[in-house]
């Protein structure tokens, strides 16, 4: 992807840093379009979109949110033969996703050859961002008239860290030194701001046989997988006043609810009519999350992305000079999300520290047909008569997360509380002790929701389209067309 932004003006595509899921799918961007606007092509085939639905509003992610694109980054850069990118817009022939106009990434067809290429960098003045990939495209021949074109990729990226220590991490230290060693990636910054360590590999088989010198049976295969280890901001168990890293007085926030709270865990008694069902006795027995976390903690987010396409057609001439292409393609884009070093504050002591969200996923399958034909009417060049039928299917899967990863535990409200007047007798608490806070805090794992069953499930629809084109070489230096599509 950083290699198209290289050498397209056009294209953007964000490098985030705390970005949430945005982190793991990199949103293109061409023309100021966000990336569903954007027809992404591989050998003129539509390619499937990712299984991220961009959703983080901030830093580079801003253009596009809401946005559901392509995810590129799945296709190995050894493998690309060239690439083409329309001049504009081409809802009337490809779709309304065309509008920012299309990119076909056209694959290697050589039939022989042996190509690696490998690189590996760092960054000397930080000492980090340490990043290795290896890559290699070979070409064989398939009988007398056809080739495969193999190629694979596996890269390496340790990600880099380019922030400051939290003034709440450099206060915990002054007061807490014996407990300084339990700040998040002590003594660096208690949060990474820079890259994501991310590692995997990509891969692409293309192949190509003649039947004749008028037809030709092709297919290819792309298929990745991607692993990316995000951090998310500090939860600091303190706050007041402290000096940050540019050494200027500042307030720090209130701490994060799960430090604020006391969570008392003796429930009421079974039956007690003093001291009703899911009311909690005042007592010693106290749950504190710095058992957990004595300085805090910094949840971190893992996105497995993986994806598989898969492309087969014939194309041909007619003895007329009628060309033909038919194609079907099928293809999946999924994302497994998980966090761990977090947790759930209204479970208390029950509170898991790791949890799983399970895989978003993102179908498509296609089956395209599609005709040209060449006129010569005397102008500086043929007028080609186009048209073609598409029908396409997709579908897109959020799934169920694990129970503690969405879900209001008992301490998700104030807690009822009630103090022993005799005994079996219990009285509501209508005065709290000093020291002890009862506050309601939030449900769901910390720094991201799992989707509850009532928000999960797949919903696909279906698509049926016709276009006609007609395209010429009005002279030599002005080109005219016009175009239809339903």
């Amino acid at each position: 992807m950083d290699a198209v932004k290289n050498v397209v003006p056009s294209f953007f595509a964000s490098q985030n840093t705390i970005a949430d899921a945005g982190t793991f799918v990199r949103s293109p961007n061409l023309r100021g379009l966000p990336g569903d606007q954007v027809l992404v092509m591989m050998n003129g085939k539509r390619f499937n979109r990712s299984a991220l639905v961009q959703t983080f509003v901030g830093g580079d992610t801003a253009l596009s949110f809401g946005s559901h694109g392509p995810d590129i980054s799945s296709i190995p850069s050894i493998a690309i033969k060239n690439l083409q990118i329309l001049r504009d817009g081409a809802t009337s022939q490809y779709g309304s996703d065309a509008i920012a106009g299309v990119m076909n990434f056209g694959l290697r067809d050589n039939a022989e050859g042996l190509e690696v290429v490998a690189r590996y960098g760092k960054s000397l003045d930080a000492d980090d961002g340490e990043s290795a990939q290896i890559g290699i495209n070979w070409g064989l021949g398939l009988g007398e008239s056809g080739f495969v074109n193999i190629s694979a990729e596996y890269f390496d990226d340790q990600g880099t860290s380019r922030g400051a220590r939290r003034p709440a991490a450099i206060l915990f230290e002054q007061q807490n030194p014996s407990l300084a060693s339990q700040l998040p990636n002590y003594p660096g910054p208690d949060q990474i701001w820079g890259s994501s360590p991310t590692n995997g590999w990509k891969a692409v088989v293309n192949a190509g046989y003649d039947l004749s010198d008028k037809v030709s049976l092709y297919a290819f295969v792309n298929a990745s997988s991607s692993e990316g280890d995000q951090s998310f901001n500090f939860r600091q168990t303190n706050t007041g006043t402290a000096v940050n890293a540019a050494g200027a007085t500042v307030n720090l926030p209130a701490a994060n609810a799960a430090f604020r709270n006391t969570y008392f865990t003796t429930p009421c008694p079974t039956n007690n009519a003093t001291c009703p069902a899911g009311g909690f006795i005042l007592d010693n027995n106290r749950f504190d999350f710095r058992s957990i976390y004595p300085a805090g903690f910094t949840p971190r987010f893992v996105g497995v992305t993986e994806s598989l396409t898969a492309v087969a057609g014939v194309k041909g001439e007619a003895t007329s000079g009628l060309t033909y292409d038919v194609s079907a393609t099928i293809s999946e884009n999924s994302l497994d999300l998980s966090m761990y070093n977090s947790l759930n504050a209204s479970f208390g002591p029950q509170s898991k520290t790791s949890f799983e969200y399970g895989a978003f996923k993102q179908k498509l399958e296609n089956f395209n047909v599609d005709l040209t034909y060449p006129m010569d009417v005397g102008l500086a060049g043929p007028l080609t008569l186009a048209g073609g039928f598409e029908w396409r299917k997709e579908s897109y899967t959020v799934p169920t997360g694990e129970l503690q990863s969405y879900a209001a535990g008992p301490y998700a409200t104030v807690q009822r509380l009630f103090t022993q007047t005799a005994p079996g007798v219990f009285a509501p608490v209508t005065t709290l002790p000093t020291g002890v806070t009862n506050i309601a805090v939030p449900p769901a794992s910390s720094g991201y929701a799992g989707a509850p069953p009532s928000s999960a499930g797949t919903w696909d629809q279906s698509n049926y389209a016709i276009y006609v084109d007609l395209e010429a070489d009005l002279t030599d230096r002005l080109s005219g067309g016009i175009a239809a599509r339903f």
